[in-house]
């Protein structure tokens, strides 16, 4: 049942604001990553690239997590096969649709 309203969100979601698959992920992830890598160099002298690839791939790995939760998978599939809608939410969202 989850699984159905999640479709029909995502669906309503995605003919209402087209833009907001595309700009979703960006928004989220790498703004909030490259703010943080700032003030992360700022108070505490460490790397911004470094940290900012440290947040990408923590956040990448927990999203894929998620995705392993909400389709009831088991850990044996592979990260190759589902990185390509890892960083993008919606897409995840309307791949569990489809």
């Amino acid at each position: 049942m989850y699984a159905f309203v999640l479709c029909r969100w995502t669906k309503l979601r995605s003919s209402l604001l087209p833009l907001t698959i595309i700009m979703e992920p960006v928004s989220e992830s790498l703004i909030l990553g490259a703010i943080v890598s700032w003030a992360a160099s700022t108070l505490f002298g460490w790397s911004p690239l470094a940290f900012f690839f440290v947040h990408c791939l923590v956040w990448f790995l927990l999203d894929y997590i998620l995705l392993l939760v909400v389709q009831v998978l088991t850990v044996s599939t592979t990260l190759l096969s589902k990185l390509n809608c890892v960083s993008v939410d919606v897409i995840c969202e309307s791949y569990i649709c489809f």
